[in-house]
């Protein structure tokens, strides 16, 4: 007759070894339960459909647990206490939409920034160069240079439109009329024979008198453009947003940042560093960013380094979440991990099929923090092949 014992506690599924050598207390397998703090194995929670979507296409729920969106059928919803949906915007970018959060605001990658109350753009784009004509005026003769900016109606202000050089004689002035896209537009001339811009006005611009304004052009302006088009994950990290740009023929990705607290200026041509491989993770932890990539795990710092953190990537989707102590959870090739510092959390006692693609959660209930990973089930877990 074989021998019984009680298990005074679960110690969770583990599925990497024999199981006639598995510790007292380990699982094979389960499905639907959850183990509470004292070990025990209790029925997981059901739930019921409160609420049905025409089109569901991307939803989220912001850490201030006051604010969450969603996009159905092509447009973004604001989704209320009691389950009723806000329009925010029609006909919004809907495919593989990520999100990062800065203050009161979801930052997103289909180019849309929302409170859940108001929308705007996620990028201002530099203006054409103006139409400059010469006319007649007492402004001194000599070289004048002259760029134009957009600002809208929160008061961003847009990288500088190409330079434009205009030389005048005695007794002319200069006639601005600048392109007009829907933005406020601010023009900056040079004194005669001088690099310093300043503003000169907003619109039209008649110069016929030297200009008297010394409101100098912001250098942060000078070689900066909007967003890049065509995001693939977006993160807040040191006052800074960093936005990844996959190109599908090199196969490498370049990872874009912005001007510290000027989350719509990128200095496209010098702010930037490229990885190898597609990045399909970009989250911040207290000490760096981590960089989940089809094949490897890194971190960056705000210095600049990258450290490599495993030889294996993440599934493709939204693999990674934030969690209260500042770090971050995500699902990877071999499970869940932690960082940082980096640290597989399930390799050693538990292998499942990572799926290709996955949405996760960090969900607190009744006492209870858990790691939501859903995946498509596909793939081939890490001891599937080994025979007991």
């Amino acid at each position: 007759m074989p021998k019984l014992f009680q298990i005074d506690a679960f110690t969770g599924e583990a599925n990497t070894v024999n199981p006639k050598r598995m510790p007292k207390g380990a699982m094979q397998s389960s499905k639907n339960i959850d183990i509470d703090d004292t070990g025990s194995a209790i029925g997981r929670n059901g739930y019921a459909l409160v609420r049905a979507l025409a089109n569901w296409q991307y939803a989220y729920a912001a850490s201030w647990q006051s604010l969450a969106v969603i996009i159905d059928n092509g447009d973004l919803y604001r989704l209320n206490a009691d389950l009723t949906l806000h329009l925010l915007k029609s006909s919004v970018l809907y495919s593989n939409v990520s999100q990062t959060e800065i203050g009161n605001e979801l930052f997103l990658t289909n180019g849309i920034i929302t409170d859940g109350y108001t929308v705007r753009d996620l990028r201002v784009p530099n203006p054409l160069s103006p139409t400059v004509s010469i006319i007649s005026g007492n402004l001194p003769a000599g070289q004048y240079q002259l760029v134009c900016t957009h600002t809208d109606t929160t008061g961003r202000e847009s990288g500088i439109s190409e330079l434009v050089v205009v030389d005048l004689l005695d007794n002319q002035g200069l006639l601005v009329t600048p392109s007009n896209a829907g933005y406020q537009v601010n023009t900056y001339i040079s004194l005669a024979d001088s690099a310093d811009l300043f503003l000169a006005g907003v619109g039209n611009i008649t110069l016929t008198e030297p200009i008297t304004s010394r409101y100098v052009l912001p250098t942060h302006l000078i070689g900066c453009y909007p967003c890049p088009e065509n995001i693939g994950k977006i993160v807040y990290y040191e006052s800074k947003i960093y936005v990844s740009v996959y190109d599908s023929i090199s196969g490498v990705t370049i990872v874009f940042y912005s001007q510290p607290f000027q989350y719509h200026l990128f200095a496209l041509d010098t702010d930037y560093f490229i990885m190898s491989s597609k990045i399909e993770m970009l989250l911040a932890a207290n000490s760096g960013l981590v960089i989940g990539t089809d094949i490897d795990i890194n971190a960056y710092t705000s210095d600049g380094g990258l450290v490599p953190l495993a030889n294996y990537g993440v599934v493709a989707g939204e693999c990674g979440v934030n969690t209260m102590d500042g770090n971050i959870e995500f699902w990877s090739r071999r499970g869940m991990c932690r960082a940082l510092p980096f640290e597989n959390l399930t390799q050693k006692t538990v292998s499942v099929k990572s799926g290709e693609t996955c949405n996760v959660a960090h969900i607190e209930q009744n006492g209870y923090n858990k790691f939501l990973a859903i995946t498509d089930t596909l793939g081939v877990s890490n001891n599937e092949a080994i025979g007991y």
